[in-house]
């Protein structure tokens, strides 16, 4: 049995590798794109599909409810006209529909994002799983459960089987169907058989494919990198730019590992570097210092000090970065203090800048729900940016 009490770190990147892909209908992204790009049908404004992915990840870490969600994402949508009926047109053919957005239609977009990041993760803790090869697929058994997914109920069959390839739930929208891992002593134990032969069942047509999305993520985002590349081999613009996303997620890969490897290790001396300064940090703490490092000692002073920061959080820094709210400093020391929001949450990280030699160390990185908090601390400091 697996607990999703707290959120796997694996549904979490799951989430952040969906990159917000413009579609004007589900056929158009079938199979596997499905799990690859997070898509909602018929919504053609990429501010609100980016939105939508933030606010959805940010359920999935916090172990937000519908209900909940769908007061916090409302305003937004109200305001964009995404609420109620709505005309959307299609960028490629001109087509424009009347759709109508209510609970209904919400409904549908939280829990297929949950279902299928919380489906992706248990496939592949399962499948990691030495002694337990055996996979036994399990409906809820109510009365709202179809026929078809009904008589799959009890199915156990090899996790290697091909039955697998196209039929681990989700099957259908709003399928409910799990699966459970044993090993074959288990199987007996409890007085079951192993399925003989594999079943003739369908999925539907928009879940026809393999959601288990077992391989390397990072190989994923390469296959579809290459793809792009052949597609675009005679735009020079876009294969530089695909060539500079590859080597960006094999960078983040590899800075991830590091990271992890300064969180657990006992070589408290270890430094990091972080990331490259942004040109935007050297001009405002007039410092050229070419990286932003972090000791390990300093993760492992604040560990008990900040236990809501896991190194997760601290693999946001650079995004962090990306979108500063303001700095604030000392006036009587080289201490930076930047406000940042992502998912969900209030960050402040706090830099030491030594301009003199060149050199950014990461001080401390704390997080919180409202800004106002941060901000209390900070009354005295100056300004030295704010986002306009």
């Amino acid at each position: 049995m697996f607990s999703f009490k707290l959120p796997p770190i694996e549904n979490i990147a799951f989430l952040q590798a969906k990159d917000p892909t413009l579609s004007f209908d589900y056929d158009e992204i079938r199979h596997q794109a499905h799990l690859r790009a997070f898509t909602i049908a018929k919504v053609t404004q990429i501010e609100l599909l980016s939105f939508l992915q933030e606010s959805l990840l940010h359920s999935l870490n916090e172990g937000t409810n519908f209900e909940t969600w769908k007061a916090q994402i409302s305003p937004t949508l109200a305001k964009a006209g995404w609420l109620g009926k709505s005309i959307v047109t299609n960028p490629n053919t001109g087509e424009q529909k009347e759709i109508f957005v209510g609970n209904r239609r919400l409904k549908n977009i939280y829990y297929t994002n949950m279902r299928t990041s919380y489906t992706q993760a248990r496939a592949q803790a399962q499948y990691k799983l030495p002694d337990s090869q055996y996979l036994r697929y399990v409906c809820v058994g109510d009365n709202r459960v179809r026929q078809s997914h009904r008589a799959l109920h009890g199915l156990i069959l090899h996790r290697d089987d091909p039955f697998w390839q196209r039929n681990y739930p989700p099957n259908a929208w709003n399928c409910r169907c799990r699966v459970q891992s044993y090993s074959l002593e288990q199987i007996q134990a409890r007085g079951w058989e192993v399925t003989k032969s594999a079943p003739n069942f369908q999925a539907h047509k928009d879940w026809d494919y393999d959601t288990r999305n077992l391989k390397n993520t990072q190989d994923n985002l390469q296959a579809i990198i290459s793809k792009k590349l052949q597609k675009l081999a005679n735009n020079k613009t876009a294969t530089e730019c695909l060539q500079d996303l590859s080597k960006q997620i094999q960078e983040n890969a590899s800075k991830y590992r590091e990271l992890k490897e300064l969180w657990d290790t006992q070589d408290k001396q270890r430094v990091m570097q972080l990331l490259k300064t942004p040109s935007k940090l050297q001009e405002l703490f007039k410092n050229s210092a070419p990286t932003i490092q972090i000791r390990a000692s300093t993760i492992d002073d604040h560990k008990p000090r900040h236990p809501e920061i896991s190194v997760f959080d601290y693999s946001l820094i650079s995004y962090m970065l990306d979108d500063i709210d303001s700095i604030y400093q000392d006036s009587y020391s080289d201490k930076k203090y930047i406000i940042a929001s992502k998912l969900g949450k209030w960050y402040r990280l706090s830099l030491k800048s030594l301009a003199d030699k060149k050199e950014i160390w990461v001080e401390s990185l704390l997080s919180v729900d409202e800004k106002e908090t941060l901000m209390k601390n900070l009354k005295n400091k100056s300004v030295v940016y704010k986002k306009s």
